[in-house]
Protein backbone atom coordinates (compact mmCIF):
# COMPACT_ATOMS: atom_id res chain seq x y z
CA UNK A 1 0.00 0.00 0.00
CA UNK A 2 1.03 3.42 -0.97
CA UNK A 3 2.34 5.68 1.88
CA UNK A 4 1.01 9.25 2.31
CA UNK A 5 4.42 10.56 2.19
CA UNK A 6 5.02 9.25 -1.29
CA UNK A 7 1.15 9.89 -2.46
CA UNK A 8 2.20 13.86 -1.37
CA UNK A 9 5.04 13.48 -3.57
CA UNK A 10 3.48 12.36 -6.80
CA UNK A 11 0.69 14.87 -5.88
CA UNK A 12 3.43 17.79 -5.91
CA UNK A 13 5.37 16.46 -8.93
CA UNK A 14 1.68 16.35 -10.95
CA UNK A 15 0.87 19.66 -10.05
CA UNK A 16 4.02 21.52 -10.57
CA UNK A 17 4.15 19.28 -14.07
CA UNK A 18 1.02 21.13 -15.09
CA UNK A 19 1.93 24.55 -14.00
CA UNK A 20 5.04 24.15 -15.95
CA UNK A 21 2.93 22.77 -18.60
CA UNK A 22 0.36 25.74 -18.63
CA UNK A 23 3.25 28.14 -18.45
CA UNK A 24 4.92 27.14 -21.20
CA UNK A 25 1.99 27.16 -23.45
CA UNK A 26 1.04 30.51 -22.04
CA UNK A 27 4.85 31.63 -23.27
CA UNK A 28 4.12 30.15 -26.32
CA UNK A 29 0.82 32.32 -27.25
CA UNK A 30 2.36 35.52 -26.05
CA UNK A 31 5.65 34.93 -28.74
CA UNK A 32 3.15 33.70 -31.26
CA UNK A 33 0.42 36.77 -29.98
CA UNK A 34 4.02 39.54 -30.40
CA UNK A 35 5.03 38.16 -34.12
CA UNK A 36 1.83 39.37 -35.34
CA UNK A 37 -0.36 41.27 -32.77
CA UNK A 38 -4.14 40.37 -33.76
CA UNK A 39 -7.88 40.86 -32.35
CA UNK A 40 -8.85 37.32 -33.30
CA UNK A 41 -7.69 36.54 -29.31
CA UNK A 42 -9.91 39.57 -28.19
CA UNK A 43 -11.75 38.82 -24.38
CA UNK A 44 -10.52 34.78 -25.10
CA UNK A 45 -9.73 34.05 -21.99
CA UNK A 46 -11.72 33.05 -18.91
CA UNK A 47 -11.89 34.64 -15.53
CA UNK A 48 -8.68 32.44 -14.02
CA UNK A 49 -6.80 32.13 -17.08
CA UNK A 50 -6.73 36.13 -17.15
CA UNK A 51 -5.38 35.28 -13.30
CA UNK A 52 -2.48 33.34 -14.01
CA UNK A 53 -1.06 35.63 -17.12
CA UNK A 54 -1.56 38.50 -15.03
CA UNK A 55 0.73 36.61 -12.03
CA UNK A 56 3.02 35.40 -14.79
CA UNK A 57 3.25 38.96 -16.49
CA UNK A 58 3.67 40.35 -12.52
CA UNK A 59 6.40 37.84 -12.04
CA UNK A 60 8.04 38.54 -15.54
CA UNK A 61 8.41 42.33 -14.71
CA UNK A 62 9.62 41.94 -11.30
CA UNK A 63 12.58 40.02 -12.56
CA UNK A 64 13.29 42.46 -15.23
CA UNK A 65 12.88 45.59 -12.95
CA UNK A 66 15.03 43.21 -10.20
CA UNK A 67 17.76 43.03 -13.10
CA UNK A 68 17.89 46.69 -13.23
CA UNK A 69 18.09 47.69 -9.52
CA UNK A 70 20.78 44.78 -9.58
CA UNK A 71 23.28 46.53 -11.96
CA UNK A 72 22.30 49.74 -10.90
CA UNK A 73 22.69 48.80 -7.30
CA UNK A 74 26.04 47.36 -8.02
CA UNK A 75 27.61 50.63 -9.87
CA UNK A 76 25.82 53.85 -9.12
CA UNK A 77 23.86 52.72 -5.84
CA UNK A 78 23.84 56.87 -4.84
CA UNK A 79 21.27 57.17 -7.95
CA UNK A 80 18.76 54.80 -6.33
CA UNK A 81 18.20 57.07 -3.40
CA UNK A 82 18.65 60.12 -5.19
CA UNK A 83 16.26 59.63 -7.91
CA UNK A 84 15.24 63.00 -9.14
CA UNK A 85 11.65 62.35 -10.07
CA UNK A 86 10.72 59.88 -7.19
CA UNK A 87 12.54 62.86 -4.75
CA UNK A 88 10.35 65.00 -6.16
CA UNK A 89 7.03 62.84 -5.73
CA UNK A 90 8.08 62.43 -1.92
CA UNK A 91 8.03 65.65 -1.54
CA UNK A 92 5.07 66.74 -3.68
CA UNK A 93 2.26 64.03 -2.26
CA UNK A 94 3.37 64.02 1.34
CA UNK A 95 6.06 61.34 1.91
CA UNK A 96 6.34 57.68 1.21
CA UNK A 97 2.76 56.86 1.12
CA UNK A 98 2.16 59.73 -1.46
CA UNK A 99 4.83 58.37 -3.15
CA UNK A 100 3.46 54.97 -3.56
CA UNK A 101 -0.04 55.45 -3.99
CA UNK A 102 0.60 58.23 -6.90
CA UNK A 103 3.47 56.25 -8.36
CA UNK A 104 2.15 52.41 -7.71
CA UNK A 105 -1.57 53.15 -8.52
CA UNK A 106 -2.34 56.59 -10.12
CA UNK A 107 0.25 56.63 -12.34
CA UNK A 108 -0.35 53.18 -13.95
CA UNK A 109 -3.97 53.86 -13.85
CA UNK A 110 -3.52 56.72 -15.94
CA UNK A 111 -0.97 55.58 -18.49
CA UNK A 112 -2.11 52.04 -18.98
CA UNK A 113 -5.90 54.16 -19.75
CA UNK A 114 -4.19 56.56 -22.13
CA UNK A 115 -1.79 53.99 -23.83
CA UNK A 116 -3.91 50.66 -23.54
CA UNK A 117 -7.20 51.50 -23.48
CA UNK A 118 -7.97 51.67 -27.59
CA UNK A 119 -6.36 47.97 -27.65
CA UNK A 120 -9.76 47.11 -28.19
CA UNK A 121 -11.90 46.57 -31.93
CA UNK A 122 -12.47 50.31 -33.00
CA UNK A 123 -13.96 52.14 -30.85
CA UNK A 124 -14.19 55.82 -31.02
CA UNK A 125 -15.55 56.40 -27.49
CA UNK A 126 -12.44 54.50 -26.40
CA UNK A 127 -9.98 56.82 -28.18
CA UNK A 128 -11.68 59.76 -27.05
CA UNK A 129 -11.06 58.72 -23.58
CA UNK A 130 -7.55 57.94 -23.96
CA UNK A 131 -6.82 61.44 -25.95
CA UNK A 132 -8.53 63.37 -22.90
CA UNK A 133 -6.54 61.63 -20.34
CA UNK A 134 -2.84 62.29 -22.52
CA UNK A 135 -4.03 66.17 -22.44
CA UNK A 136 -4.89 65.87 -18.63
CA UNK A 137 -1.77 63.98 -17.65
CA UNK A 138 0.52 66.30 -19.65
CA UNK A 139 1.84 64.14 -22.56
CA UNK A 140 0.67 67.09 -25.07
CA UNK A 141 4.60 68.61 -24.54
CA UNK A 142 6.40 65.80 -25.76
CA UNK A 143 7.31 64.71 -29.84
CA UNK A 144 5.89 60.96 -28.83
CA UNK A 145 2.73 62.24 -28.52
CA UNK A 146 2.09 63.12 -32.18
CA UNK A 147 0.96 59.88 -32.92
CA UNK A 148 -1.97 60.26 -30.93
CA UNK A 149 -3.01 63.51 -31.81
CA UNK A 150 -4.35 61.34 -35.18
CA UNK A 151 -5.97 59.25 -32.80
CA UNK A 152 -7.78 62.36 -31.47
CA UNK A 153 -9.01 63.47 -34.68
CA UNK A 154 -10.41 59.94 -35.21
CA UNK A 155 -11.86 60.26 -32.16
CA UNK A 156 -14.13 63.39 -32.67
CA UNK A 157 -14.67 62.56 -36.53
CA UNK A 158 -15.58 58.99 -36.09
CA UNK A 159 -18.42 60.23 -33.86
CA UNK A 160 -20.13 61.89 -36.68
CA UNK A 161 -19.86 59.42 -39.31
CA UNK A 162 -22.10 57.61 -41.26
CA UNK A 163 -22.00 53.62 -40.64
CA UNK A 164 -20.67 52.87 -43.74
CA UNK A 165 -17.37 55.10 -43.25
CA UNK A 166 -17.38 53.61 -39.92
CA UNK A 167 -17.14 50.02 -40.73
CA UNK A 168 -14.50 50.99 -43.48
CA UNK A 169 -12.72 52.38 -40.38
CA UNK A 170 -13.34 49.57 -38.14
CA UNK A 171 -12.14 47.17 -40.96
CA UNK A 172 -9.17 49.34 -41.44
CA UNK A 173 -7.91 49.28 -37.41
CA UNK A 174 -8.23 45.59 -38.09
CA UNK A 175 -6.17 45.07 -40.83
CA UNK A 176 -3.44 47.19 -39.52
CA UNK A 177 -3.65 46.30 -35.53
CA UNK A 178 -0.58 44.79 -35.60
CA UNK A 179 1.00 48.02 -36.71
CA UNK A 180 -1.01 50.09 -34.03
CA UNK A 181 -0.19 47.61 -31.51
CA UNK A 182 3.55 47.87 -32.13
CA UNK A 183 3.29 51.66 -31.94
CA UNK A 184 1.70 51.85 -28.99
CA UNK A 185 4.35 49.78 -27.22
CA UNK A 186 7.24 51.57 -28.20
CA UNK A 187 5.42 54.81 -27.83
CA UNK A 188 5.04 54.00 -24.21
CA UNK A 189 8.39 52.97 -23.68
CA UNK A 190 10.21 56.11 -25.54
CA UNK A 191 7.60 58.44 -23.66
CA UNK A 192 9.28 57.35 -20.96
CA UNK A 193 12.74 59.12 -21.87
CA UNK A 194 13.22 63.02 -21.79
CA UNK A 195 15.78 64.78 -23.86
CA UNK A 196 17.58 65.92 -20.46
CA UNK A 197 18.33 61.75 -19.27
CA UNK A 198 19.88 61.17 -23.24
CA UNK A 199 22.11 63.89 -22.71
CA UNK A 200 25.45 63.99 -21.36
CA UNK A 201 25.63 60.01 -20.37
CA UNK A 202 28.71 57.91 -19.84
CA UNK A 203 28.60 54.40 -20.53
CA UNK A 204 27.52 53.06 -17.58
CA UNK A 205 24.28 55.83 -18.04
CA UNK A 206 23.98 53.85 -21.37
CA UNK A 207 24.02 50.38 -19.75
CA UNK A 208 21.08 51.41 -17.16
CA UNK A 209 19.25 53.48 -19.90
CA UNK A 210 19.43 49.78 -22.10
CA UNK A 211 18.39 47.49 -19.28
CA UNK A 212 15.45 50.55 -18.64
CA UNK A 213 14.77 50.31 -21.86
CA UNK A 214 14.05 46.52 -21.80
CA UNK A 215 12.30 46.28 -18.58
CA UNK A 216 9.39 48.84 -19.99
CA UNK A 217 9.44 47.01 -23.46
CA UNK A 218 8.78 44.18 -21.65
CA UNK A 219 5.74 45.68 -18.87
CA UNK A 220 4.48 47.19 -22.36
CA UNK A 221 4.26 44.01 -24.87
CA UNK A 222 2.51 42.39 -21.70
CA UNK A 223 0.63 44.74 -20.76
CA UNK A 224 -0.50 45.53 -23.96
CA UNK A 225 -0.88 41.53 -24.64
CA UNK A 226 -2.80 40.88 -21.69
CA UNK A 227 -5.39 44.19 -22.81
CA UNK A 228 -6.24 41.79 -25.75
CA UNK A 229 -6.54 39.28 -24.47
CA UNK A 230 -7.92 39.70 -21.16
CA UNK A 231 -10.45 42.22 -22.74
CA UNK A 232 -10.09 44.11 -19.52
CA UNK A 233 -7.92 46.94 -17.66
CA UNK A 234 -6.97 45.55 -14.38
CA UNK A 235 -4.41 43.11 -15.77
CA UNK A 236 -2.20 45.39 -17.15
CA UNK A 237 -2.79 47.85 -14.79
CA UNK A 238 -1.39 45.00 -12.03
CA UNK A 239 1.43 44.21 -14.50
CA UNK A 240 1.96 47.96 -14.75
CA UNK A 241 1.93 48.66 -10.75
CA UNK A 242 3.72 46.13 -9.46
CA UNK A 243 7.73 46.75 -10.78
CA UNK A 244 6.70 50.84 -9.84
CA UNK A 245 6.09 50.13 -6.24
CA UNK A 246 9.19 47.71 -6.11
CA UNK A 247 11.03 50.88 -7.42
CA UNK A 248 9.38 53.33 -5.36
CA UNK A 249 9.76 51.06 -2.55
CA UNK A 250 13.50 50.77 -2.94
CA UNK A 251 13.86 54.36 -3.04
CA UNK A 252 12.60 54.77 -0.06
CA UNK A 253 14.80 52.50 1.69
CA UNK A 254 18.01 54.23 0.23
CA UNK A 255 16.87 57.73 -0.09
CA UNK A 256 19.64 60.30 1.46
Amino acid sequence: MMSDEKKLSINLIGGLHTIVTCVRCDVHDFVRFMSKPTLSVWNSSTYHEALRLTIIAVLTTLFTVTTVLAFTFVFDRDSIGNDVMFSGMYNQFGGAAGLLFVNGLVGPVFEEFIFRNALVPFCASRILISSSLLFFFGYFGNPVAIPLYIFVFIGFTAQDLSNRIRIRMMRFWEKHFPGIFILITLWFVVGHYSTAMLRDFDWLDAGIIALGFFHRLMVSMLAGYLRVKTGTMWAPIVVHSAPNMVLAGLFLLLRG
